[in-house]
């Protein structure tokens, strides 16, 4: 295998990774308003322990979080991804003026979504110099390991802090507080973790077989 081939093998499954981790939450954002899920009532008269298509949304989605979350964080590690990165931040930035000043068609296509679209691509324009100031100061977070760790942390913090303190203690999509907490969701954003986690990990098996593999033969796939 010579280094172009191995190099692209392994930048085609990191491919791969995030285009299926975002596939997925998109699906899960299309399955909140068109899917439909019949509920199991796990334990009976106990609605902590309800399973049905909100429980699904939390189990993809964050299973596709993970997979799209650790690729984005590496993707960095890679100087060929700056020009990417910044074309991409450039072509937001007028996605959002498009979305803000746009025609009346424009909002009428894009529908009640315009804020959390307009909310995502100005995330995404924050981030691409914050994680490249990240990536000179500590470049060892953006290694595929470690991308993956910071990115299964963030979403069990997300988790706990949504599941554990702010339904049942606050409020809920701006309804009162549920007053208990939803140990099926929280079960389901788990094991969508968990299944992320384990899937990524085999990726990045196949990236440093790969590129062991290429080394053994005296070549590198960088």
């Amino acid at each position: 295998m010579t280094p172009r081939n191995s190099s692209r093998l392994c930048t085609l499954l990191l491919l791969i990774t995030f285009c299926l981790g975002f596939a997925i939450v998109l699906y899960a954002k299309w399955f909140i308003w068109n899917g439909k899920l019949s509920g199991l009532e796990l334990i009976t008269g106990n609605p902590a322990w309800n399973f049905g298509k909100r429980e699904w949304i939390h189990f993809s989605g964050l299973f596709g979080c993970i997979l799209f979350g650790w690729t984005f964080l590496h993707s960095f590690s890679y100087k060929k991804m700056l020009k990417i990165h910044i074309g991409m931040a450039l072509l937001a930035g007028l996605c959002v003026l498009a979305i803000d000043q746009g025609p009346e068609w424009l909002f009428e296509w894009i529908g009640s979504d315009g804020l959390t679209y307009t909310q995502l691509l100005v995330s995404y324009i924050v981030s691409v110099p914050v994680l490249y100031a990240m990536r000179w100061s500590t470049p060892r977070f953006f290694e595929p390991k470690a991308a993956l760790n910071l990115s299964v942390l963030y979403m069990l913090s997300l988790s706990v802090l949504w599941e554990v303190i702010m339904q049942p203690c606050f409020s809920t999509y701006d309804e009162p507080a549920k007053g208990y907490i939803q140990y099926a969701q929280i079960l389901s954003d788990w094991s969508g973790i968990l299944l992320g986690y384990a899937v990524s990990r085999l990726c990045i098996w196949g990236v440093n077989t790969i590129r062991a593999k290429a080394e053994a033969g005296g070549i590198s796939p960088d």
